[in-house]
């Protein structure tokens, strides 16, 4: 029995062995955005409007000598190129204006050599569509430049001197936090991880700055002081003091669930004493036990 057993076992081994090593060897490709931008390259070369474009686009790729992927694995990646944002709309507009552009170089002199006058349907159609593409890549080149000019417009607004709050608010926080440190027993805080962290780091910092112009006696007070401010930022946020009242947190459903047996077996084996006895029961507790307890002998009914 042994050893028949053995060249299979050693099969097994070897099998195993092979594809461990065959996971271990296997890495996953982290795609950077230059890789991003190359696929996109080639995604609007492989001309995305018209069938067949993955194995126009793979083709590109394995011509590229880039790292080997399938037709499926590119188009899901330039999928989600486009879907999450992994380049912006205006590199991407830009990517396309540049593929586009010296497509239309070419196809120009082309056109332009064609005798009018000796136009066959077949050739105007193209024509349309060549003018056509040709409009299209002037609109991309032009949002590209309306973007562009539209972002170095922007003046900038967001400066400190206008977001620098006032020396009367300061001074009314200042004098809030003084009075939560004479009496500490005013003071509500509650977690804020919910809130919005750039109004929270507004609203931080503000108190920070009215809180380094308090001078504290002793360590008790820095504790007083950091809770007044605590409470001075759920304050000016808006958020309500937590609840000084615990919840009540109810059993689980499994316990709640085995206490409810353990009564109704309880008042089970008190009805039984009681027919022991010799009690009457009504029939509808007669019933109700026959049902939950399928092994007790019902009481035959007289002839």
């Amino acid at each position: 029995c042994g050893p028949e057993q053995e060249p299979n076992n050693t099969i097994a081994r070897h099998s195993r062995s092979q594809k461990r090593s065959r996971t271990e060897t296997r890495s996953r490709h982290i795609w950077s955005k230059d890789d991003n931008t190359q696929l996109m390259k080639l995604y609007f070369q492989s001309n995305p409007s018209r069938t067949g474009y993955r194995r126009r686009l793979h083709s590109l790729w394995m011509d590229a000598q880039l790292f080997p992927r399938s037709e499926q694995q590119l188009a899901d990646q330039a999928r989600s190129i486009r879907n999450n944002n992994l380049l912006s709309d205006i590199e991407l507009l830009e990517i396309q204006g540049s593929i586009l552009a010296p497509q239309d170089q070419i196809s120009t002199p082309a056109n332009s050599q064609q005798n009018p006058s000796h136009t066959s349907p077949q050739q105007s159609s193209q024509e349309s569509q060549s003018l056509s593409q040709q409009q299209g890549n002037h609109t991309v080149s032009q949002a590209i430049r309306n973007l562009r000019q539209a972002s170095a417009d922007i003046p900038n607004v967001n400066t400190s001197a206008d977001r620098a709050p006032s020396e009367e608010v300061k001074n009314r926080i200042t004098q809030q936090l003084q009075d939560l440190l004479n009496d500490p027993s005013q003071i509500q805080v509650r977690p804020l991880r919910h809130v919005n962290r750039s109004k929270l780091k507004l609203e931080t910092s503000l108190v920070n700055s009215c809180l380094s112009e308090i001078a504290p006696s002793s360590i008790t007070d820095t504790n007083t002081l950091l809770l007044a401010g605590a409470h001075v930022v759920r304050e000016r946020l808006g958020e309500k003091p937590a609840s000084s009242q615990p919840k009540e947190r109810k059993d689980p459903f499994w316990k709640r669930r085995i206490d409810e047996k353990i009564a109704q077996l309880r008042k089970d084996i008190s009805h039984l004493e009681e027919i022991k006895k010799g009690v009457v029961l009504k029939q509808r507790i007669h019933e109700d036990l026959h049902r939950r307890h399928p092994l007790l002998k019902r009481k035959e009914s007289p002839v």
